[in-house]
């Protein structure tokens, strides 16, 4: 069997009209069947399928890929067979994609690009027919991560090979993914540099041209992207290829988003009505959701036009495209039972969402945005990396906002409590979502751990996080990096991703039942309040937007809202707070100051009203993150004596948390403390740069309470603490940490090397405490919903449920004294909120200390993040217990000798 013939048909659709006139009938094709079954022929059979699904390419023949699935009556074994399967896979991926399946189309493409390497096969052209396709789906669902991940594959591939025509491709298409994740000079580098390569084909030089008119215009440089789309449009009047139409329809579609950001409208419409006209006149050459998209572009055009009911009906005609059984005559919204992952979907209702703004019908409006997150889920499930999902959940972030504006009026109106509890619900679903998603996740897996299949997956997420510290590691070489050797990890990552999915599909048949919760279900509210009536608690939870900070405040009976417009102002107060706790001497500087900033935003915060709980849930947003609540005050200040200042930590017991939702899916029976499960690791770097004088108090401290593992000096390893991490109840872990610097991620020190944040993302934790006695675990990028992307947060991802970690450098002599006192309150009470807050307060007591060192710098630090519960605490090994009893027994000895004393001077 030729392979030219399958190379050609993967990129070129035939025409149906052909195929019908050369179509044989059934019996032959089940004949040839039968005769290639009883020779054993494996690999003609296959070629079989793809034949006869060829003379017919439409979308109801589809079901002869599955056929071919279930009839095939042996495994593959020769290499010959396994290319055939692959030229196969190839062809049921491009038609799949092109009939609107983009995700099953990623399917059949990964199969086949698995198999093309585990095979070790030759004489077929992957890059083209299997790698570029792949990489292209990826972006139309917006897997950013997985798609860059196989165009720099096959880019690194091209140069090896020489192949110009390959590398300009890899150029151009990683060009768009920089683009679409907002990267649009490097997008522009990479485009100026594929205008280099020589030679440059016209087809491909448009194509560029078109890229970089598209990233100069969301740049705001309008003329150099108009510049950039004529000489586009040049080259196709030049040429006129029948295949670089779509292409023109593009650059008619940015001439028209180009038009509109100028201010002329009515040019964009016309620009708009060119390209639509064009696209209608060779449909057979757009795939559906290419045409919708086109119709939601002109939508979004008209509403920018102010003609809103044109928008809606222009919308509603997309989904005509996207969904066969929509009828806009019998519903004006799609059921969502109907979707599938389709960014097209979720682009039509975020436009008529806004349309309905528009005309003031707020009802409607969220109504489109209920749906919108529903096609969201269904593209999140598709991806292979979190890092694509956070890309997503900054930009759901953007649509939230809308969401919770339309709320809080309809709330003020009519101060009904049903828009609160939407509002936060919405807000909820943007909250810590790669956290909460797989601690829900973690908790299943951790039920079902002795299935296989869940056994497998859990090495290959260790596999994965491995190579994750690999790659950063050697790109940390800069310069000295070794290309071939990042090539080859994140061939093997890619590989593992996609061995992933096939398990997690597997899992998904095996247990139907196992699914993720979802923050809109009511039951999550109640929840919430339930668990808040045991803790005798309050939830503040912020949302910190682009135009507005709202505040939720859940107690057992009600949810409130509120909103500060003045976020600007906030944002900066909040800054110059944390800029107080830079160094040690800029609050004792300017006391003042501080004393009046940290009651400004208290009052901004909503924290100076009185809360009816002894406790508080705090969840953090964006700055707010940076902050330690604690350090606030609830009233203002009079003079310099820190002890005597009105503390919001002297009000409350404060608790923080990275949801609401996590804050009850972690809640769980209190685990009887148990003072001999505790791992200490204490590296102390003697006689270095590094060394950490007061690490060796703090560790005799906490050994003074317990009577665990204690790892100290050389003893502390990593490879001592990642043995015995996973066996102990609490882990103490007082070192150097990094809150990451340009190429390098966040990292902690151990004695004889380094852990890198990625690798922490891999361990599979139970501890039930962890105390990063350390600076800056707490700190790393701020990404809008998730927080800051920091140790803390890789250790959380990991498995730990409650943790204490920094927010700044802290001072390496008061965090001695802080973990001491820690540690006697925890262990004398069970309860780790309350123990932090205790200690904090016997630290501004304490006489010895000077007002100097009681700057909140030196005690505010550290932040906790876990539950509320109180542990029963087991009394007989305590050394308060003991010190008590031993002065009991002192006291009675001296009573006792005292009687016998004067009972003997009196018989003298």
């Amino acid at each position: 069997m030729k392979l030219s013939w399958y190379l050609l048909v993967v990129s070129f659709s035939i025409t149906s009209g052909l195929a019908q006139s050369q179509q044989p009938s059934d019996y032959a094709f089940q004949k040839s069947l039968s005769v290639l079954r009883q020779k054993d022929d494996a690999e003609n059979y296959t070629y079989a399928f793809v034949d006869e699904y060829l003379k017919d390419p439409t979308e109801e023949n589809l079901v002869l890929f599955t056929t071919y699935e279930k009839e095939r009556w042996r495994s593959l074994i020769s290499r010959g067979e396994y290319l055939a399967y692959v030229v196969l896979l190839c062809n049921q991926g491009y038609y799949l994609t092109r009939y609107g399946d983009v995700y099953e189309g990623i399917y059949a493409y990964e199969k086949a690009s698995r198999l093309f390497t585990s095979q070790a096969l030759t004489d077929f052209d992957i890059i083209e027919y299997c790698l570029k396709p792949l990489g292209n789906n990826y972006s139309m669902l917006g897997d950013y991560t997985s798609a860059a991940n196989i165009v720099k594959g096959y880019l690194y591939l091209a140069e090896q090979q020489g192949n110009d025509k390959q590398r300009t491709s890899a150029c151009i298409n990683l060009s768009i993914i920089y683009h679409d994740t907002g990267k649009y000079q490097e997008a522009i580098r990479l485009l100026q540099q594929a205008l280099t390569m020589s030679p440059v084909p016209a087809e491909k030089k448009m194509l560029v041209y078109y890229n970089l008119a598209r990233n100069h215009a969301d740049l705001r440089e309008l003329a150099k992207a108009r510049q950039y789309a004529n000489l586009a449009t040049s080259i196709f009047r030049q040429h006129q290829w029948p295949d670089a139409l779509p292409t023109l329809v593009n650059v008619y579609t940015l001439l028209a988003a180009i038009s509109l950001a100028d201010a002329q409208s009515i040019k964009a419409l016309t620009w708009i009505e060119k390209a639509q006209t064009l696209a209608a006149a060779n449909s057979k050459l757009f795939k559906n959701r290419e045409l919708a998209k086109l119709v939601n572009t002109h939508a979004g055009i008209l509403v920018a036009c102010g003609q809103y009911r044109e928008a809606l009906a222009r919308y509603q005609h997309a989904f005509t495209w996207l969904i066969p059984q929509y009828d806009p005559v019998k519903n004006e919204l799609p059921e969502a039972s109907a979707f599938y992952a389709e960014n097209a979907i979720k682009e039509a209702l975020d436009g008529m969402a806004e349309a309905y703004t528009k005309l003031n019908d707020a009802r409607k409006s969220l109504a489109c945005y209920k749906l919108r997150f529903e096609a969201e889920d269904l593209l999140r499930d598709t991806y292979n990396y979190e890092e694509a999902k956070l890309i997503q959940q900054a930009e759901n972030r953007n649509v939230t906002e809308k969401a919770l504006e339309l709320l809080y009026v309809l709330f003020e109106e009519t101060k009904d409590s049903r828009y609160a509890i939407e509002a936060f619900q919405f807000a909820e679903r943007t909250k810590a979502m790669i956290l909460r998603e797989n601690s829900e996740d973690r908790h299943w897996r951790q039920r079902q751990e002795q299935d296989t299949l869940v056994k497998a997956e859990s090495k290959l997420r260790y596999k994965q996080a491995i190579l994750a510290s690999e790659i950063v590691t050697e790109q940390m070489r800069q310069e000295q990096a070794d290309v071939a050797y990042i090539h080859q990890l994140t061939a093997q990552q890619t590989a593992n991703a996609i061995t992933q999915k096939e398990i997690a599909q597997a899992l998904e048949k095996k247990y139907p039942a196992r699914m993720l919760a979802d923050s809109f279900q009511p039951e999550v509210i109640q929840n919430i309040q339930r668990l808040l009536q045991t803790d005798h608690a309050t939830v503040v939870e912020y949302f910190f937007g682009t135009r507005a900070l709202y505040i939720f405040r859940v107690d057992q009976n009600s949810v409130q809202m509120s909103k500060v417009e003045t976020i600007e102002l906030l944002k900066q107060n909040v800054l110059a707070l944390h800029n107080f706790f830079v160094n040690a001497s800029a609050i004792n500087n300017q006391v003042e100051q501080y004393k009046d900033l940290a009651f400004e935003v208290a009052r901004s915060l909503h924290l100076t009203k009185q809360v009816a709980t002894p406790h508080l849930i705090l969840v953090p947003d964006g700055v707010l993150n940076l902050i330690p609540f604690d350090a606030l005050l609830y009233e203002k200040a009079s003079g310099t004596t820190y002890q005597n200042f009105p503390w919001l930590l002297k009000k409350y017991t404060i608790a923080y948390q990275p949801s609401a939702s996590i804050y009850t899916s972690t809640a769980r029976h209190p685990v009887a403390l148990n003072r001999k499960s505790v791992l200490g690791v204490f590296p102390v770097f003697h006689n270095s740069a590094l060394q950490l004088d007061y690490s060796v108090k703090e560790a005799g401290d906490i050994q003074d309470q317990t009577d665990g593992l204690f790892l100290l000096n050389q003893a502390a390893t990593q490879h001592a603490f990642l043995e015995h991490a996973s066996q102990f109840q609490i882990i103490h872990l007082s070192t150097h940490a990094s809150s990451g610097t340009g190429a390098a991620p966040p990292s902690i020190m151990f004695s004889d090397s380094t852990l890198y944040l990625p690798r922490i993302y891999g361990l599979n934790l139970r501890a039930d405490l962890l105390v990063l006695s350390a600076c800056e675990t707490g700190v790393g990028v701020l990404v809008k919903g998730e927080g800051a992307i920091s140790l803390a947060h890789g250790f959380q991802f990991s498995g730990i449920r409650n943790a204490i970690f920094s927010l700044w450098k802290v001072n390496d002599n008061s965090t001695a004294t802080l973990m001491g006192n820690f540690y006697r309150q925890y262990f004398a009470s069970g309860n780790k909120a309350e123990a932090l807050r205790l200690a904090r307060q016997d630290y501004l007591n304490d006489e010895v200390i000077s007002n100097t060192s009681k700057s909140p710098y030196y005690w505010a630090g550290f932040v906790y993040y876990g539950s509320l519960e109180t542990q029963p605490v087991d009394t007989a090994f305590s050394p308060l217990l003991f010190g008590s009893l031993a002065v009991f027994l002192l006291i009675v000895f001296v009573v006792i000798y005292g009687i016998y004393k004067r009972r003997y001077n009196a018989t003298v």
